[in-house]
């Protein structure tokens, strides 16, 4: 009995100086996650404003300068129509999405389980809710946005000076806030990296409502889709081509939107 006793102390003390070890290995990288809290909205500025695939640029832009951040305000070539873009964006998926649960729900036998109908029911709340925040924080209250912003960064800014003058450590970040952060930014670049498949799939899956508005157009108006494939030679497969490329396009444009 006395021998397994010393086993499970032995035991134990070997766990604890391995848990030690790791988590001194641990904390250079749990410290560099932690300093560089910002990373996240940094990284979304370099992917969707550096390295945006469209020429749109949002009005404001983050500035770091001697290790804080700061918002400020940008000139933009073509401003009022870089300005009215998202909005307009955002305006165009709610008419996309409406005008496919109108064509669908009136085909459908069962539309309130047609999940094609979900989709755009979801899309469409939160295009609304995106437009909205557009316009009160980037259109009408811009220089409130960048102020009080501007003043949030600061008052955290002197918050951690006061705890380092005073050596408070405060509570350490655990490994699952690290882990939800690491996930942040791994959605983050799927969603910059992977929204040319994603187009794809939801084109295969039949959750794109242009296809069903090309389709109510082309038997509705005649004459629309006589000009169409006059345009285009009258060759079937050259038009089908334009179409899906179109499409294709459309969307990639509305959900980077979307993901921004």
């Amino acid at each position: 009995m006395h021998f397994r006793t010393v086993g499970y102390s032995v035991l134990a003390t070997v766990t604890l100086a391995s848990k030690n070890k790791l988590r001194k290995k641990l904390d250079p990288f749990l410290a560099r996650i932690r300093d560089d809290h910002y990373g996240l909205a940094l990284l979304l500025q370099k992917l969707f404003v550096d390295h945006y695939p469209f020429l749109y640029k949002p009005p404001v832009y983050i500035h770091v300068t001697k290790g804080r951040l700061h918002l400020v305000e940008v000139k933009r070539i073509f401003h009022a129509v870089q300005t009215m873009f998202p909005f307009l964006i955002l305006v165009g998926i709610v008419i996309a999405c409406v005008w496919g649960i109108l064509i669908v729900g009136s085909q459908s036998p069962r539309a309130s389980m047609d999940a094609r109908i979900w989709a755009w029911s979801f899309m469409t709340v939160i295009s609304i809710c995106g437009a909205c925040v557009y316009y009160l924080w980037l259109l009408e209250g811009k220089q409130a946005t960048i102020f009080w912003a501007n003043e949030l960064l600061q008052v955290e800014v002197d918050l951690k000076n006061a705890t380092k003058q005073q050596n408070y450590k405060g509570q350490n970040e655990t490994l699952l806030d690290v882990f939800i952060l690491l996930g942040l930014k791994l959605s983050v670049w799927v969603g910059y990296l992977f929204t040319p498949v994603g187009i794809v799939i939801i084109m295969v899956l039949g959750f794109d409502p242009q296809f069903y508005i090309v389709e109510y157009i082309r038997t509705t108006f005649p004459l629309i889709a006589f000009l169409v494939r006059a345009a285009t030679f009258n060759n079937a497969l050259l038009l089908q081509f334009c179409l899906v490329v179109g499409r294709f396009w459309i969307m990639m444009v509305a959900l980077y939107e979307a993901n921004v």
